[in-house]
């Protein structure tokens, strides 16, 4: 005895009818009737009077009806337990643009080689994206730019990295050793676009020191800005810890003096209920954090 000869015989109870049985189950009239016969047959009884009236329950299927709607409740259950036990080992993870960049590599692959009950589900997007998400519980947590709002979430903080320019070796600034705001005066400049943090702050600071940025490109991928500056199409800003990371052979990183550091942070909505996935990942971020393996620009373990 099958579990779907149960659902056909249990729904041709429930409707009295083999033809909406069928329509319930997706299946033709025919096929449900030649189910049916097949569960007499293995059961060596009657389940159903036919007549031209319709059909109706003997004995025997009386009895069977009652056992089945026990079964089927328990495998209900059954199911929304385990989708329920699956609910609390996966995180919802949203990652802002570059950070699998900045992360360290193996990050993920570690988390779940340690805790290897837990699944990560992993979306990427803009900074405003990815707040969004966790806002309207698409995600769990995500990892991304302060600052944030704090009415809103839970913030922690990781670390910091100094803001540094991306420029092609054909340009003159490639020659320095260090850049200034006054530098920037005249360049074509490459940004994440406007959902970004980077490019509200870097506009602001443009005005703040009395540049009026030429803005050449914006666009909505990290690794996008990193190929047009790699044509020299303009440039960029970027973090000193993907120097190593990034096999980008006509560009150079370049620190700029008096930039303001870019803050990683991890963020979880106020007020919502964790499960055991997002509270083991949170903590074992912050062990990788103190223990100086979280980003690629810090000692791998």
């Amino acid at each position: 005895m099958e579990l779907k000869q149960i659902k056909c015989f249990y729904e041709t109870c429930k409707y009295h009818s083999f033809s909406e049985a069928a329509e319930h189950l997706f299946m033709t009239q025919q096929g449900v009737s030649k189910t049916i016969r097949q569960l007499e047959k293995e059961l060596g009884v009657p389940l159903f009077s036919r007549s031209a009236a319709g059909i109706s329950l003997t004995p025997e299927g009386e009895y069977l009806k009652t056992r089945s709607e026990i079964l089927l409740i328990g495998l209900d259950e059954t199911v929304n337990h385990l989708h329920a036990m699956r609910q609390e080992h996966t995180l919802r993870l949203g990652l802002s643009n570059g950070m699998r960049l900045v992360l360290a590599e193996d990050l993920l692959e570690r988390f779940t080689n340690t805790f290897p009950e837990c699944s990560v589900w992993v979306t990427e997007g803009s900074d405003l994206h990815c707040e969004q998400d966790v806002r309207s519980g698409v995600t769990d947590l995500a990892i991304t730019v302060a600052p944030v709002d704090e009415s809103v979430f839970e913030k922690m903080s990781l670390f910091s990295e100094p803001v540094c320019v991306l420029v092609n070796r054909d340009n003159p600034l490639s020659k320095k050793d260090t850049l200034e705001f006054a530098d920037l005066k005249g360049q074509k400049l490459i940004l994440l676009d406007e959902r970004n943090k980077c490019y509200t702050n870097i506009i602001r600071r443009c005005y703040r020191e009395g540049i009026y940025p030429d803005i050449a490109f914006t666009v909505p991928e990290l690794l996008s800005v990193l190929e047009l500056c790699q044509s020299n199409q303009g440039i960029a800003f970027t973090l000193l810890c993907l120097e190593n990371r990034l096999t980008y052979d006509r560009v150079r990183f370049l620190p700029l003096i008096g930039a303001d550091q870019w803050e990683l942070c991890m963020i979880t909505r106020k007020g919502a209920k964790g499960n055991s996935a997002l509270e083991k990942f949170r903590d074992y971020i912050l062990m990788r954090n103190e223990e100086k393996t979280l980003s690629t620009g810090l000692a791998a373990e």
